[in-house]
Order: structure tokens, then sequence, then C-alpha cells
């Protein structure tokens, strides 16, 4: 073969692997943008039925409000808290939930209440444990500070207590006293006496002894429950000492649903903020958002976070 022809025939051997190699880069790139459009695909379809399941439990706690408040029951459901939605296998994963009663703690916004009977709890909470060595008046004091933080709010009061981290006069530590006792709802809420923390029961009366709060406690256990305010407020030990019938209640108005699902090693957490109002048998949904921290505990979460302020939907009892 001519030097030409063996040239001809290099050129055509090169050419040819060229074009082998543009076919296979192309054919591995289409691949490649096939695979990630599947993956995509497949993760927003889990995410699309992941909420779907979730919202289902919004459906159980509904269920749940509405069985305790307007259909028989037992005693003990009014004080046994959390309500749980035990781990349930889907067909490629599982869910859970578990419903909160939310006024079980001292409502940081009463402090901007015109009643001054509300800050009562607040006052004994500061000077118990923020500033315990403290006067009366500096702890009043500090307290209208607290109350006109939260009015210049743009909702007129929190949301969500961690936005007291925005006080330049609350420190880390402050906060952390703070947090386990308080949470953010509307102005001048009541505590449940029928649910409420043992802290938070303490925090009732300047007068009120660790063996009062024991003596509540299996008091409301061994009768599961208060049904009647006055049958709280009767109880000869409470007499004694006159805590204020409008800072407490028998039942509550504000519930916390956490829901979390799982399907192929994905996982969505959805807060729900449900409201019952007295005397009708709707439960509200007020707001709902998701959350991708995994790292929540059942005794950290004191509002839902990232809630929104509307009501975006309700949804009516079921019959």
């Amino acid at each position: 073969m001519s030097s030409g022809n063996r040239q001809q025939v290099g050129t055509a051997v090169i050419t040819a692997l060229l074009i082998v190699a543009m076919v296979v880069a192309t054919t591995t790139t289409v691949m490649l943008r096939l695979h990630l459009s599947t993956t995509n695909t497949r993760l927003l379809i889990n995410s699309e039925q992941a909420f779907l399941y979730a919202q289902g439990a919004e459906d159980w706690a509904i269920g749940v409000l509405s069985t305790l408040y307007h259909k028989p029951h037992k005693p003990e459901d009014f004080i046994t808290w959390p309500k749980q939605l035990p781990p349930t296998k889907l067909p490629t994963g599982s869910i859970k939930a578990k419903l909160y009663d939310l006024q079980n703690k001292i409502n940081i916004n009463n402090v901007i209440s015109p009643d001054e009977v509300y800050r009562v709890p607040l006052q004994r909470l500061l000077a118990t444990k923020i500033m315990p060595e403290s006067a009366e008046d500096e702890v009043d004091s500090w307290l209208n500070e607290l109350g006109y933080f939260i009015r210049k709010h743009p909702n007129q009061g929190l949301l969500n207590i961690t936005e007291l981290r925005n006080w330049e006069q609350l420190s880390y530590q402050k906060y952390q006293a703070l947090a386990p006792a308080i949470i953010a709802l509307p102005t001048k809420q009541t505590l449940n006496i029928n649910t409420a923390t043992p802290d938070s029961l303490y925090l009732l009366h300047p007068e009120i002894t660790t063996q009062m709060v024991n003596y509540i406690l299996e008091t409301r256990r061994e009768i599961g429950g208060f049904k009647q305010l006055k049958d709280f407020l009767q109880e000869t030990e409470i007499q004694n000492i006159g805590i204020d019938g409008r800072l407490i209640a028998t039942t509550s108005s504000y519930f916390l649903l956490r829901s979390q699902v799982d399907l192929d090693q994905q996982r969505l957490l959805l807060y729900t903020l449900f409201r019952i109002k007295d005397g009708n048998s709707k439960v509200t949904v007020v707001a709902d958002s998701t959350d991708s921290d995994n790292n929540i505990e059942p005794n950290q979460i004191n509002n839902p976070p990232r809630t929104v302020e509307v009501v975006w939907h309700s949804i009516n009892s079921p019959s």
C-alpha cells in the first residue's frame, strides 16, 4: 500500500474514532439528564404524596379533637397528652404523628394585656427563674420593657417564642431559662389546669408551694381532670390562697400536630396549628408549615416553626 493510501486509511480511522467518541459522549449526557430528570420526578412525586399522607394525619387530629370535645369520652382523655398516631406502614414508607396541647404553659403574650392579673404568672416566672435576687419593682420594670418590645411586633404579639431572641435585653441564658415555661398564643389565653405542667401550675400564685402542685397533679389524675372550673377553685388547698379564675380553664383552644412521613429515604415534617372555638364543632387549621429539621425533640416544640399568620384553610369536623 502506498504511503498516500496509508495516510487516507489513518485519517478515516481517526475520523471514525472521533465520531464514535462524540456519539458516546452525547449518549452519556442524554442518559445522565434522563436519570436526573427521572430522579427529580420521583422526588417530586414522593414529596407530593408525603404531603397528602401528612394531611391525612391532620384528619386524624381533627377526629381526635372532635371526639374529645363533642362526643362521649373517657375522663382521662382530657389529661393524657400528647395524643399519638402510632407508626403506620405505608406502601413505601411510614407515617406517625403527635398532637400537643399548647395551653399547658404560660402565654408570653399575656404581658401586654391591660388586665394586671394576667401578668401574675409572668412576674412569678421572672422572680424565680430570671431575677431571683431582684426587688419587686425591678421585676415589674423588666416586665414593662418586655411588654413594650412585644407591642412593637407587627402582629401586636409574638407568633413564636424564638422571636424573643431579637430583644437586646434578653441574654441567651435568660432565654433558655424562660423557654421551657412559656408559649406564644393570641393575647389573654388561659392556662389549662388539666394539662398544665408542674412548673406552670407553680406560677399561678405566689403562695403556691411544691406540695400544692403535687396535690393538684394527683387530684386531676384520680378524677380524670377537673370538669368545671369551680371544681378546681373549690378545692380546699386552692380556696385558701385564692387563685384568680380568669387565669385558668379546664379546656384548651390551641393544639399543635407534628406529622412525620418517611418515603423512600425522604422525610417530610408537617406542623399544623389547630384552633377550637367555644361552642362550635368546627376545628380550624390556623396554619401549617413543613420543616426539614429532624432533630426537634417534643419538649422543644413551643410553637410551629415558620408558621404563617393567616388561616389558609378550614376543615369541618367529622360528623
